[in-house]
């Protein structure tokens, strides 16, 4: 694939304060270890909810690691969850208590030496009501869980078979943690994921990838009744799922949006497909990020009918998020990159942005990443704008015949919780009023350049703060003048973010580069 990423250098800048309407910032929470995010979204009170995992916080290897903030990024409250093995937090949701439902997968309780589906919930501060496993005698893994309106909760994962594979996994349980029945989807060979939704007709849609049907790696949807029975199942062919996060939403038309990425000439592009209320493709989409293989992770429907899909890449040697939002067909409307971190989850918020969750770098080591956008994708923290196009991927799917069974059991557990992680803030745009257009010109020049810059304005500028593509702070400065001499020379060649504060509070951000 063609690098094609465009990147626009403003060398003079028309400026004039107005108030930010949106909360914008770039955030970590975690500890010195590995930590990540993989579900996000916003609670009753604005704020927002994460659910991860961490290595250096809690009883084990890694634990269920869950973190509520404020509407501004400000962290809360962590709790962690699990034992003395490894145990991971994939989804989360807000329940109608107040509390939290959490699923994820646990090798440190349930059957012996193997995985289990673990679910958790809490009540509104966190504090474990209870926890169950649910599987069988092999291992079982949980990716997905919502609660259903019954009250209970519904379930998607994966279940080793009999023959030595995976099928996707659907579990319903009621209001306390009961097994009502869990069935296994699938055919002779793996089935990878199961991310389910409750359909507007009580029934669930649950969705992964599969081997044993169609092209091998494709999309893999079931279509259940309220009680698991398959009502349809389809394969959709050259999108590879490949044991990746995937999502899948019941849009507002009844029909279906699917996250996920497809392999063309060699490199990966992310994907949407679009589908009716049986499953049959109404549109279908690949998106060029425009910096080499690029996955999608998740897909939602936005309030004005279009939608918003985020994944990652990698541009050069450095990690990328996107963000890419079209209209109700596919079209792009604008496009995003976002330096030096990594996305798996994109929720819309109430104000018209975003927020995503995934990982970021923080002091060398790699931390859950809460990143929140404009109604426009921009944070004002290391992103810029890049050209994405819509393609047409080749189209091919079908009907299947699912072989259908009953698996698995549910045991309470007694979950160890602690809490701990510490929050950093890369950059934010809280409270500050943004320089949009016309009365304050300012020059940065020459840019690109060899490190040495020259900052000259017609207003009296009070600081400017360089960062690299990680969000490490590598120049700040008190000005306090019209001009001032930048010199970054000892940073290697590549692209910087400024920000730059005039003594009104207002303030700039863009982009220099050093090419020597």
């Amino acid at each position: 694939m063609k690098i094609k990423i465009v990147l626009a250098i403003l060398m003079l800048v028309w400026l004039a304060p107005v108030n930010a309407q949106v909360m914008t910032f770039l955030k970590t929470v975690g500890s010195s270890s590995y930590d990540q995010g993989n579900c996000i979204r916003q609670t009753s009170d604005g704020g927002y909810i994460t659910v991860g995992q961490t290595m250096g916080l809690g009883a084990g290897n890694s634990d269920v690691y869950l973190v509520k903030t404020d509407s501004a990024g400000t962290n809360l409250w962590t709790r962690t969850y699990g034992g003395s093995a490894d145990d991971l937090g994939n989804s989360v949701q807000q329940t109608s208590d107040g509390g939290y439902i959490i699923v994820g997968t646990t090798s440190s309780f349930g059957t012996p030496n193997m995985s289990d589906v673990y679910l958790i919930k809490t009540d509104a501060s966190g504090i474990v009501s209870w926890s169950k496993t649910i599987g069988g005698s092999d291992n079982d893994l949980g990716y997905s869980v919502q609660q259903t309106t019954d009250g209970g909760y519904i379930i998607g994962g994966n279940s080793y078979n009999t023959i030595g594979n995976f099928n996707l996994y659907l579990i319903k349980m009621d209001s306390n943690g009961t097994l009502v029945w869990s069935k296994t989807y699938g055919g002779a060979g793996t089935e990878h994921g199961g991310f389910v939704t409750q359909t507007a007709d009580g029934g669930y849609v649950i969705m992964g990838d599969t081997y044993s049907f169609g092209l091998q790696g494709g999309i893999y949807i079931v279509k259940t009744d309220a009680s698991g029975n398959e009502v349809w199942s389809k394969t959709y062919g050259n999108y590879m799922g490949g044991n990746e996060k995937l999502s899948i939403q019941q849009t507002a038309d009844g029909g279906y949006i699917v996250a996920t990425f497809t392999i063309e000439l060699g490199d990966h592009d992310a994907c949407l497909i679009k589908t009716d209320s049986n499953g049959n493709i109404i549109w279908a989409g690949s998106y060029d990020i425009m910096f080499g293989s690029q996955r999608g992770y998740s897909a939602k429907q936005t309030a004005d009918g279009g939608y918003i899909i985020c994944g990652s890449g990698s541009y050069q040697t450095w990690g990328g998020v996107y963000l890419v939002k079209t209209n109700s067909t596919g079209s792009v409307q604008w496009s995003r990159l976002y330096y030096g971190v990594k996305a798996l989850d994109v929720t819309q918020t109430t104000d018209g942005g975003f927020v995503v969750t995934g990982c970021g770098v923080h002091s060398g080591s790699t931390e859950v990443l809460l990143l929140k956008t404009d109604t426009n994708g921009n944070s004002f923290c290391n992103d810029t704008s890049i050209t994405s196009t819509k393609g047409s991927p080749a189209i091919t799917y079908g009907a299947q015949t699912s072989v259908v069974s009953t698996s698995g059991t549910a045991t309470s557990q007694n979950t160890m919780t602690s809490s701990g992680g510490t929050s950093a803030s890369s950059c934010s745009t809280v409270g500050i009023n943004e320089i949009t257009s016309s009365s304050t010109l300012i020059d940065i020049y020459p840019n690109p350049g060899n490190g040495n810059f020259s900052l000259k304005a017609n207003t009296k500028i009070a600081t400017i703060k360089i960062s690299n593509a990680f969000g490490d702070t590598i120049h700040f400065s008190e000005i306090n003048s019209e001009k001032a001499e930048i010199d970054l020379t000892q940073q290697a060649n590549g692209i910087y973010f400024y920000q730059i504060k005039s003594d009104n509070g207002a303030f700039k951000t863009g982009k220099v580069i050093i090419a020597n």
